[in-house]
Parts: C-alpha cells; structure tokens; sequence
C-alpha cells in the first residue's frame, strides 16, 4: 500500500516504502510521526511528506464526518466515540468542547485550546463564551495527552470544577471531561475523579 501510494511522487517508491517501515515499525507509527520528524529522513522528498500528510488529514476528516450524522450523544461512551476522530494522529495537546442541545445531539464542537506534547491553556471564559453563543444545553470537554499517559492531572480536574461552576449559574450542564491517549478514551465522571458534572 505504502509502495502504491509513494509511486506518485517518488522515483524510487518500493525502496523509500522498505526505508519508512523499517524506520517506524508500521503503517500506524508512520502516519502518526511528527512532520519535523518525517522531514528530517533524508529518502522522503516533499512531494512524498506532503502525500503522508494528506494521507494522515484525509482519515480524520472522514472520521470526523462519519460522526456527525444525526444522532444523540447520551452517555460517555457517546461522547468518546463522537470526540475520538478530532484527536486522531495529533501529536500536541488539543482541547475541544462539545455543546449538545437538550435531546443530546451535537450543535458545535471547536477547538478551544492547543498546547506542546504535555500541555495546554484553557481558559474557562472562552469556554463560557463558546457554549452561549451556540446556545448549548450541556457541554463536554476533551482533551488528548499525547506522551500515552491518560490518567487526569490536578489541572485537568480544576478546570472540569472551574467550567462547572461557571456554567451552572446559566443553567448549561457540564456532562464529562473526557481525556484520550493512544486510542484510549477516560471519562472523569466515571471515573469519579470529580463530583463536578451534573
């Protein structure tokens, strides 16, 4: 498949697909990698980085479009499920919020935050702000750690407690937190790391 996908912009495609495999292990790893990183392999000219690339935005996009069909989001396994294809290859720490509406389906989900391997700013105001302007019912926030360690920080429990708090005087429900690596998706609140969600 690599052979097949690199035969487009590359003179030497079976050798460079035998380099990056043998450099990365698999498939996975080598559509996961870091761009800096998959730039500095010498055999990988642009044309080819730009195709794994392509590649690696392509899956996300569909998966992120699969998503979005009708449906009701109502229990944390919904919210996993739905959030998953935004952190899909990420290497930087992202942080989204999902605002539903009253029956649980889907009214925004953006990007409110990004951060370095192991960290990211959010500022609850924001999120206040995002979830009025949509008009939501209840939200859930999400976030990725990429380094492979799912288990929430304090940060990432005092920011679901300070959201929650400033929700709650405008009547918006703060549902989950949910934390995602390497495939793995945790919900705080079945977790029970907080008592903060309604």
């Amino acid at each position: 498949l690599l052979t097949t996908l690199l035969q487009y912009c590359d003179s030497a495609p079976e050798e460079t697909a035998e380099k990056l495999l043998n450099r990365y292990g698999n498939l996975a790893n080598l559509l996961e990698a870091k761009t800096s990183d998959l730039r500095a392999y010498s055999s990988l000219n642009e044309e080819s980085l730009a195709l794994l690339c392509l590649v690696t935005e392509l899956r996300r996009k569909y998966l992120m479009i699969r998503c979005r069909t009708e449906r009701f989001l109502r229990d944390s396994n919904a919210y996993a499920q739905y959030l998953m294809p935004y952190f899909s290859g990420e290497n930087e720490e992202m942080v989204y919020l999902l605002c539903l509406d009253e029956e649980g389906k889907p009214l925004s989900c953006e990007r409110v935050a990004q951060g370095t391997v192991d960290s990211a700013n959010i500022s609850p105001r924001l999120l206040v702000r995002i979830a009025l302007q949509c008009g939501a019912y209840a939200v859930v926030l999400a976030h990725n750690h990429p380094s492979g360690f799912f288990t929430p920080s304090n940060a990432d429990i005092s920011v679901s407690q300070r959201l929650a708090e400033l929700l709650r005087p405008l009547d918006i429900r703060m549902l989950d937190h949910i934390i995602f690596s390497n495939d793995i998706a945790l919900s705080l609140r079945d977790s029970h790391y907080c008592d903060c969600f309604f």
